[in-house]
Order: C-alpha cells, then sequence, then structure tokens
C-alpha cells in the first residue's frame, strides 16, 4: 500500500499472531482497524486513478476500493481474529 501512498507517520500496528492470541486466547471481542480500512481505500482509489487517468467517475474507483476493503475485512475475520461465522 506505501506505493499508493499509504503512509501514516509514526503508525507501528500491531503483528497480527498477537492479534489473534487476543481474540482466541483472551476473548478480546473489540478491535479497532479503521487505519487500516481507509489505507486499503486510499490506495485503491490513488492506484485506480493512477492506471486509469482518463478516469474522472469516482465511482469506478469506489467500486475497486470497496471490493477490496470486503476482501481485506474477510481476511482479518478468517485468518487473525477467527471470527468468522460468528456475531
Amino acid at each position: 500500500m506505501k506505493e499508493n501512498g499509504g503512509n501514516v507517520e509514526g503508525a507501528k500496528g500491531v503483528d497480527e499472531k498477537l492479534l489473534t492470541e487476543a481474540c482466541t486466547k483472551h476473548n478480546v471481542f473489540k478491535i479497532n482497524t479503521d487505519t487500516d480500512i481507509r489505507l486499503v481505500y486510499t490506495a485503491c482509489v490513488r492506484k485506480y486513478l493512477a492506471e486509469h487517468p482518463e478516469n474522472f467517475d469516482i465511482r469506478k474507483p469506489n467500486a475497486c476500493a470497496q471490493n477490496e476493503i470486503a476482501k481485506f475485512v474477510c481476511d482479518k475475520n478468517t485468518n487473525v481474529f477467527h471470527n468468522n461465522n460468528r456475531i
């Protein structure tokens, strides 16, 4: 994502192994991922616009970004939070 402008100064993030442990061993039910989601969105829109400079309709890069966000959230829920198919 950094190649498309996804750089948050000072951000360190949390190791995914620690997140998995928090969810599976310590019953943590809420983990904030908004910054990650915004980075995915922004990187997708920037990449799309760079690759398609003729495009001026924001709906196309938005749709691309929404698909990437859905993949990101699904991956985190399944592989990191181990929260798939649970409400």
